[in-house]
């Protein structure tokens, strides 16, 4: 029987040689800048793998999924994503459709809904919901707020609010920050989360990200019946997302984890086709 290393050895491999197939059959054509911010208008979808390893004896992850964007018109955009994740020694399936309205000039907003097959760690359903407000002259300051709801396999629901910014300087340079704030029940457990991040943008070029995520959660499923409560913890990731040519390319994160009880690291490889 083929062991985990194994099957993801094979599925790096069989993505390193799609990847160069469709490189080598498809005209390559020169990336251009964009304006800032970026109006980026590409229908895309995009497949890929994950690995994570975890320390203290828990259960490494593995993942694959498919996911899309659809731009129906120039005031809507839809999103959606179907995930199969192994956590802890347990398979889901997660699916995931979202809708981005444009208002006007100076409103958009968003909402995404998310449910789950299998899988103790997946919510049985998620939602959430976004307004953003443009502001400057330039329309490049954009301030943030949301809402989210997660209704857990087990009793446990999450209630939760954000608010945050972002700017888009005249360079390729994009920063943002944001503030989560999570009540979890039973139990009444809050939480707060800080995230910042700064990305390099260019449309059809390049795409890097680093964000950074620190706080507390309220509790996490790591077992059918086991769960941490009230704990620290920070993520640390690393996009990178690059055109091979026109149409195709790339999409690599790198992610590390830490809490009190183990920590995580994991590669997430992708290939896209824009259209």
């Amino acid at each position: 029987m083929t062991n985990k290393p194994q099957q993801f050895y094979y599925y790096v491999t069989g993505l390193v040689f799609l990847g160069v197939f469709l490189v080598a059959t498809t005209p390559i054509v020169m990336a251009t800048e964009t304006t800032t911010p970026p109006v980026i208008k590409n229908n895309y979808i995009e497949a890929g793998l994950g690995h994570h390893d975890l320390t203290n004896s828990y259960q490494n992850w593995d993942n694959y999924y498919l996911k899309g964007v659809w731009h129906q018109d120039e005031s809507n955009i839809w999103d959606w994503a179907v995930e199969n994740q192994d956590r802890f020694g347990d398979t889901g399936v997660y699916l995931l459709a979202g809708l981005t309205h444009i208002f006007n000039e100076d409103w958009f907003g968003s909402i995404h809904l998310g449910t789950s097959k299998s899988g103790f760690f997946l919510p049985r359903q998620r939602i959430d919901a976004f307004i953003n407000r443009k502001l400057l002259p330039e329309k490049n300051l954009i301030l943030t707020f949301g809402t989210g709801y997660i209704d857990e396999k087990d009793v446990h629901t999450a209630n939760s609010l954000y608010a945050g910014a972002s700017y888009y300087f005249d360079s390729p340079w994009m920063i943002s920050a944001g503030v989560r704030w999570n009540n979890s029940s039973p139990g009444s457990v809050s939480s707060t989360r800080q995230i910042i991040s700064a990305s390099w943008i260019r449309n059809k070029d390049r795409y890097i990200t680093l964000n950074v995520d620190w706080g507390r959660e309220a509790y996490q499923l790591v077992g059918g019946s086991v769960s941490l409560v009230d704990f620290s913890s920070d993520i640390v990731t690393l996009t990178w997302r690059e055109w091979l040519n026109h149409d195709w390319g790339s999409n690599v994160v790198l992610e590390r984890y830490s809490n009190p009880f183990y920590d995580r690291n994991g590669i997430t490889i992708g290939i896209f086709k824009e259209f």
